[in-house]
């Protein structure tokens, strides 16, 4: 009987592949300027999914770009959404097809293969498989914004939507009687 193990002690870790890399330079400051090194350095078992710059400047203009990235409480949760608390090979997501996975801020992405190609969300994903010592990268074309929800409206926000359209038509009522 042969065993196979999987060693990554020797392995670079996804901050130091993601910091190397220029295409992910803005996703790297991003990293810095949240304060999320050590996630990318030490947390083990994650998958990262990784927007290349490409992805940050067709979703920000210039300025507000530079905004986010000298706002630390705003890039955090954005940084947090590319990750996911397990391991996953660009293969498993073929068997994942149709599946949401929560990332660490507990948003939903939904894996979606068309033929040969593997998308989360929006983002296709242009390179995979980047095997690190804590974990696997993946690198996107888009980034991570929440899947949308399809979830009905609580009885509060019922409410308030009842409450808007009541107030507009009552509104409306007046001004067409006078």
């Amino acid at each position: 009987t042969t065993t196979t193990t999987t060693t990554t002690t020797g392995l670079p870790t996804m901050f130091d592949i993601i910091s190397a890399n220029p295409e992910l330079s803005i996703f790297t400051q991003a990293i810095i300027n949240a304060g999320l090194v050590s996630s990318f350095q030490v947390t083990t078992d994650i998958t990262a999914i990784c927007p290349l710059n490409s992805a940050f400047m067709a979703r920000y203009s210039e300025s507000e770009l530079s905004a986010l990235l000298a706002n630390a409480r705003e890039l955090r949760p954005i940084i947090l959404r590319h990750l996911v608390a397990q391991r996953i090979t660009y293969f498993s997501f073929y068997q994942l097809n149709g599946q949401t996975l929560a990332t660490l801020t507990l948003s939903g992405v939904v894996v979606r293969v068309e033929g040969s190609l593997i998308f989360l969300n929006d983002a296709r994903i242009v390179d995979g498989n980047i095997v690190t010592r804590n974990g696997i990268l993946h690198l996107t074309d888009g980034l991570l914004v929440p899947a949308p929800t399809t979830v009905a409206p609580t009885t509060t926000e019922a409410a308030s939507v009842t409450s808007t359209s009541t107030s507009t038509t009552t509104s409306t009522s007046t001004s067409t009687s006078t």
